[in-house]
């Protein structure tokens, strides 16, 4: 896809290579891989698994929309559809009020929630983790770059941060604990401050 909207290369000029997973186990840290290549074929010519921020995977989107005259509208919710043989009417809640917008194609890109998914009666089959959890995008001290670092041996309880190519940041992945159960760390772990968040789990 980022091939056929040509920005290709600026995604992968954007990020890098997965790094290597250093889980920090009782016996000591243990390296492994997280990703296992596989050959390239005409049909999935790009084969190495890129780390690329949410963030800055929109910015390359947005400069390419920019470039062909178009930009995003935020603010704007798509409320219903109607389609016939020749294409799609939506109706679209913007701060000026609804407005309708005739389409050749409405794509249902709009999340796990989608509103697209749901009116056309299409299923999303998986299983839910039963974990909450927060993905932020973090400036850490004391922490190498060089690899992505896990704490924990469980869904419910592992912790990650993993370095985000082209910034200076990590993204932090951890459970969300309730009032009752969260504690302080200790003063000697490295120390970090949020930004905003790239994406939420829930």
């Amino acid at each position: 896809m980022f091939e056929d909207l040509g920005v290709i290369d600026r995604i992968v000029a954007s990020g890098g290579e997965y790094p290597v997973q250093r889980v920090y186990t009782d016996a000591g840290p243990v390296d492994e891989a997280v990703v296992e290549l596989s050959e390239a074929t005409p049909a999935e010519p790009y084969q190495i698994p890129l780390l690329v921020p949410q963030f800055l995977t929109e910015r390359r989107l947005r400069e390419r929309l920019a470039e062909l005259g178009h930009a995003p509208h935020y603010g704007h919710e798509l409320v219903g559809f109607e389609q016939d043989a020749d294409g799609v009417s939506a109706r679209i809640a913007t701060p000026d009020g609804e407005r309708t917008v005739r389409v050749a194609y409405l794509i249902g890109a709009d999340g796990g929630s989608s509103f697209v998914r749901k009116a056309l009666g299409i299923g999303f089959p998986g299983k839910t983790l039963g974990v909450r959890a927060i993905v932020a995008d973090v400036l850490a001290e004391g922490v190498s770059w060089d690899v992505w670092h896990r704490w924990g041996e469980d869904t419910a309880s592992q912790v990650s941060l993993c370095p985000l190519y082209g910034t200076d940041l990590f993204q932090l992945q951890a459970p969300y604990p309730s009032t009752s159960t969260w504690t302080s760390p200790p003063k000697d772990s490295p120390r970090s401050s949020a930004s905003a968040p790239a994406a939420t789990i829930s």
